[in-house]
């Protein structure tokens, strides 16, 4: 899910129980009706998850599962993406 802030978020936030997992941070420019600022992917796991449940959640925040067997099924570049996005998931995740 993307977020936006007036600052660049941290790639990882524990917030009590919930860790909040950021990356593909871009800088906004202001425009008439919005400050310059950030914005990012995040998706929330909880600190307790296990490393696969964190890789799902990470995967899930783009692909729901029809969709996940859909760029598996298509092949070519859908399959490609998918699986590149699974591998930073995995890196997301093992970053911790």
């Amino acid at each position: 899910m993307k977020t936006y802030s007036k600052e660049k978020l941290e790639d990882y936030q524990v917030l009590g129980k919930i860790l909040l997992i950021h990356w593909d941070h871009k800088e906004t420019s202001a425009t008439e009706d919005t400050e310059s600022g950030w914005e990012c992917e995040e998706v929330k796991v909880n600190v307790s998850d296990s490393r696969s449940t964190m890789i799902e959640k990470v995967i899930f925040s783009r692909y729901s599962t029809g969709a996940e067997l859909a760029a598996i099924n298509n092949g070519g570049v859908y399959k490609e993406d998918y699986l590149s996005f699974r591998v930073l998931a995995k890196k997301l995740v093992d970053g911790i």
